[in-house]
Parts: C-alpha cells; structure tokens; sequence
C-alpha cells in the first residue's frame, strides 16, 4: 500500500541504506547538541559538519552547525550554514534571528537589517517581537548615521 501511495504521490521510497544515513546524520545531530550544550563547541562543530555531510538537507543540523560556528567567532562559516538553513526553512525563527545576528558581527548591516525584519514576522511572542523590534530601531539609526544605507 505504501509503494502504491508513494507512485501516485510522486514520493521516492527511500532504500533501508538511505534510512540508516537519516539515523546516523540525527544521531551525530544529537551528539553535536550535547557537546554545544557542554560547551566543547568545537568537537560540536565537527559532529555537526558530519551530520550535515550525511544530510545536506537538515535545516536543524545547518542551524545548529551555525551556532557553533557563532559561538567560536568563525563568521562566514556562521553565515554560511545559517543562510542554509534558512533557506531550507523558511519559517525557522531560531535561524533567522542567528543569521541577523551574524551579519551584524561581519558588517553586513543592510543585510541585518533585512533579516531582522523577517525574523520580526515569525517572532514567537509578543515579546521577542518587541525586542526585535528595537534592534531594528537601533540599526536603522546606525546605518543612517554611518551612512551605511
């Protein structure tokens, strides 16, 4: 029945070899959260390069492999993954709010303005909108008076 679905859907079936490879890239996922999350960012980095060498299509891996990347001050590889993952997933407020704040760290700053704003959209709460909100204030005003614009 699921071949059948899978046919009319237009869903390729996935070969046991390709489930495995999904398993793996989640658990080397895991491993690399637990080491960012004890701070050993750079063995992080790693787990999570591999993860994302298994599935290149893991807006959470790509997001995750941002951060870290953040975290140890290696930007355009920050930017990288994170411009990955948001174009992965679109409505991934995590990773556009990470992507506004490495642009703002390489002086990108029309781009962080830009991002910004599209964070503001997908903001969980009221709260973080208003917080996002004056980020942007604040940016508008920099890149005005830089004349950045």
């Amino acid at each position: 029945l699921v071949s059948v679905e899978r046919s009319v859907t237009g869903i390729p079936e996935r070969s046991v070899q390709d489930a495995h490879q999904v398993r793996r890239a989640r658990q080397t996922l895991r491993e690399g959260m637990v080491c960012m999350g004890e701070g050993r960012i750079e063995e992080a980095v790693e787990l999570l390069r591999q993860s994302v060498s298994i599935d290149p299509f893991d807006d959470r891996a790509q997001y995750y492999l941002g951060r870290a990347h953040l975290q140890i001050s290696e930007l355009p590889q920050a930017v990288q993954a994170l411009e990955r993952a948001v174009a992965l997933n679109a409505n991934g407020y995590s990773a556009w709010s990470a992507l506004a704040k490495a642009y703002e760290l390489i002086g990108r700053s029309a781009d962080a303005l830009e991002t910004w704003r599209d964070a503001a959209i997908l903001a969980p709460n009221d709260a973080s909108r208003r917080t996002i909100q004056k980020r942007i204030k604040t940016l508008e005003t920099r890149t005005t008076t830089d004349g950045i614009d």
